[in-house]
């Protein structure tokens, strides 16, 4: 692992064993896989560090865990900042855009579908750990990799998805670190550590609304920093979108980008979860992370906003193309054997308490802002980061 020089690879284990992990070194069928993975987020690590506020020598460490779920952490370690990536967050992604390219019913209109068939599909829904999905694969005398689609167009949307989704979750990962927040918490509460998600239990936070508002802005980093990537057709990441004519037929335009981008975006919250019970909003404030409807949601009015305050000329169809990426992503889903999201699932985020309180993580998102800049290594310029 080369990002994980000889120098921290003990410190990244303990760091990974705090919660029962270890170290994840892919087996040679997926070195590439993790190797270019690897690759990409030291790009995102380089893009953020040349925002680094004059004096800061400090530096960012990441690597691989074994998890096989859709997670990942950051910390601060002898004032150094680490962040691990679960297995399952390269994998499980790329295993849901894999099945859903390959599919001559979705996404008709990407691609040449008569080259898709339905030969080694099947229906498994939203399969959220790898290894259990692995697994199952085997004990049913399937492959155990998920199919490739066939059309070069298809299988490259099925990759630029995956990429979009990757650095959403790397780059909120960055934005714990270098915006403060763990600095802050550990200041604060002698927390340095943020999981994504977290299992039932004692919360470790002492005001779940602190922690709430530091995921949604955790989110803002991250559209702040991979959406223009997308949007702007940026390859300062590596991303090899503009490589051929046939891509570009499909990527070409702003509305094509923020589609993409609206649809990937969409299935890594599908991914946690979108469906909302009114018990979730009701006990709201107990909890330690907003519903992930609300953080989808919000985070499609975040790009509204990014688009409006530099006036783009996308806005006028904006709320068409968000709409449509997200019905489309539904029956994408569901022609994969997953549920198919109907109004009154994700109803209570509209409720008056849901309101209420999206409007309270706001206020206090503003009230924290100040007391990261305390801690921050970059210039925070309002809510969506350098």
């Amino acid at each position: 692992m080369a990002h994980i020089t000889n120098l921290y690879k003990n410190e990244f284990a303990d760091f990974c064993e705090e919660d029962g992990q270890k170290p994840y070194f892919p087996p040679s069928e997926l070195q590439s896989v993790f190797d270019s993975h690897a690759k990409l987020t030291q790009a995102q690590i380089d893009a953020v560090r040349r925002h680094f506020l004059p004096g800061i020598r400090t530096d960012i460490h990441f690597g691989f865990s074994s998890r096989a779920d859709l997670n990942a952490a950051a910390g601060i370690r002898n004032q150094r900042g680490v962040f691990r990536i679960n297995k399952g967050a390269v994998l499980v992604p790329a295993d849901l855009f894999q099945r859903m390219l390959s599919h001559p019913n979705i996404l008709k209109s990407v691609g040449n579908v008569k080259l898709e068939n339905l030969k080694g599909q099947w229906n498994e829904g939203l399969g959220r750990d790898i290894d259990l999905m692995h697994e199952s694969r085997k004990l049913k005398g399937r492959p155990v990799q998920a199919k490739h689609p066939n059309d070069p167009v298809r299988r490259e949307f099925s990759v630029a998805a995956r990429h979009i989704a990757y650095d959403f979750l790397v780059f909120h990962e960055i934005g714990h670190i270098v915006t403060g927040h763990l600095a802050f918490l550990e200041d604060a509460a002698g927390i340095n550590t943020i999981y994504e998600a977290m299992s039932g239990g004692a919360s470790i936070f002492r005001c779940h609304t602190v922690h709430q508002a530091i995921e949604l802005a955790a989110d803002n980093f991250a559209i702040g920093q991979g959406f223009p990537i997308v949007i702007d057709c940026n390859n300062h990441l590596g991303h090899d979108w503009r490589d051929w004519p046939e891509w570009n037929n499909f990527f070409s335009t702003p509305e094509q980008r923020l589609y993409a981008w609206c649809f990937s975006i969409g299935a890594l919250f599908q991914l946690w979860g979108l469906k909302t019970y009114l018990g979730d909003i009701r006990y709201i404030r107990k909890q330690d992370y907003p519903p992930p409807a609300m953080r989808y949601f919000a985070a499609i009015g975040t790009v509204q906003s990014f688009l409006e305050d530099r006036n783009d000329p996308i806005m006028k169809n904006f709320k068409n193309i968000a709409d449509k990426a997200f019905v489309d992503l539904n029956d994408s889903i569901h022609a994969i054997g997953g549920p198919k999201l109907k109004s009154e699932d994700i109803d209570p985020i509209y409720s008056s308490d849901g309101k209420a309180h999206f409007s309270r993580l706001r206020k206090c998102m503003g009230k924290l802002l100040p007391r990261f800049r305390k801690y921050s290594w970059i210039s925070l310029r309002g809510e969506y980061g350098v």
